[in-house]
């Protein structure tokens, strides 16, 4: 079947859904990322926060050192800066990094690979980690190993990648997505992650689950069930009935048919690490 983000089949071997439409490179990422650049540049911060910098100031006081491993336009490491973070925006795509220098140095632009970053053990804070690690068809090993390493005892890590939701289990159960054949895997964009495998991922690399929260339940319905889609752009107008109506219809839904997931997990300190 087929959602906004591609054609999805179901990944039995791993147990979740395959997104098959571009294989994410680096010349993928530069041409996305400069068509939402200014954009970015110039959006303003909302004034009750993002689930960003919410939640980095949950857990984390200014002046903590904070990478986020593939930054895009680096609008929230832009955000976490202001607000006092020591900020590290790091992407392997070269073009986003070089206009990233160019514009915003004061997040400290980095071209580097989130599978070996050039950072000195327990060095981080914090790591932000944004829809990245469902980019790797052959797994996120490299990543996490790399993660457990530049993060401090104590610090923590965020991270955010779609996920088996209980929309996307139940539809599973009905056959609802096609097997993935291993023609299309040379076309393999993302997963939609299995949750529970993550977790166990990261509580083998010595990480611990302090918050799950579920994220963009109307994105998630609306690209499940495309037919969907020109009603609920009506909901996207800049008006004030508009904006609610979007902001219920979207907290309704999340816990069900959230697109994504936010894990907030905290680094156990060397004792409990064994």
């Amino acid at each position: 079947m087929s959602e906004s983000r591609g054609e999805v089949f179901y990944d039995e071997a791993k147990a979740c859904l395959a997104y098959i439409q571009e294989p994410a490179t680096a010349e993928f990422w530069d041409g996305l990322w400069d068509s939402q650049f200014e954009t970015d540049l110039i959006k303003p911060f909302p004034r009750r926060g993002t689930f960003v910098s919410n939640a980095t100031q949950k857990y984390l006081a200014p002046g903590s050192h904070i990478l986020e491993g593939g930054c895009g336009t680096a609008f929230h490491s832009r955000h976490l800066h202001s607000l006092g973070y020591r900020t590290i925006a790091l992407d392997f795509a070269p073009a986003t990094v070089n206009r990233l220098s160019a514009r915003l140095p004061e997040v400290n632009p980095v071209l580097g690979d989130v599978g070996s970053l050039p950072f000195r053990d327990g060095s981080l804070d914090g790591y932000w980690s944004l829809g990245v690690i469902e980019h790797f068809y052959d797994g996120y090993g490299k990543f996490l190993t790399e993660m457990a390493r530049v993060v401090r005892p104590q610090g923590y890590v965020f991270v955010t990648f779609p996920y088996m939701s209980p929309l996307r289990r139940m539809l599973n159960r009905l056959n609802y997505y096609p097997p993935l054949q291993p023609q299309a895997i040379r076309k393999f964009y993302q997963f939609a992650l299995d949750p529970e495998r993550v977790i166990k991922d990261f509580q083998s690399s010595h990480f611990t689950l302090i918050e799950q929260q579920p994220l963009l339940g109307l994105s998630g319905f609306e690209d499940t069930f495309p037919v969907f889609s020109r009603l609920f752009s009506l909901l996207r107008k800049k008006n004030v009935a508009c904006r609610s109506l979007n902001f219920l219809l979207n907290k309704l839904l999340q816990p069900w048919s959230g697109h994504m997931v936010l894990l907030v997990m905290q680094r156990q300190i060397d004792s409990e690490s064994g």
